[in-house]
């Protein structure tokens, strides 16, 4: 009953190593950078300016992001007199109780759809 070795036990034994050697380094990533900095400084005769670090602000949840837009209420007389635009059936799915409780981009979708089919039904009423 001997020991087997295959490819991928191969792959594994790598890089088992390579983690052992990069946990065993004195260095890290900042020394790094930071020495090739200072070697590019005095190649190029030129002062190393060390940047302020930024401070992260983290955002707000995005419940705080949104903003409520009031909609416009539109009566019974109102909406009847909308009878042969196609901002009629826009404004009564708006108003349905689906309508009320669909999500965002829903409601979205309703709003662009009411913006896009206002301005022939303004055209219409007038005429």
């Amino acid at each position: 009953m001997g020991l087997r070795c295959t490819k991928r036990s191969y792959h594994w034994l790598g890089l088992f190593l390579t983690a052992a050697l990069t946990a065993c380094a004195e260095r890290g990533f900042d020394d790094a950078f930071s020495e090739y900095h200072e070697r590019l400084s005095r190649t190029l005769s030129v002062d190393v300016v060390k940047a302020a670090p930024v401070k992260v602000t983290a955002l707000p949840p995005a419940r705080e992001l949104t903003i409520d837009i009031k909609g416009s209420d539109i009566d019974v007389l109102d909406f009847l007199s909308l009878t042969g635009c196609q901002l009629q059936i826009t404004i009564g799915k708006r108003n349905s109780s689906l309508g009320r409780l669909a999500s965002a981009s829903q409601r979205l979708l309703l709003e662009l759809e009411y913006l896009q089919l206002a301005p022939a039904c303004i055209d219409y009423l007038r005429s």
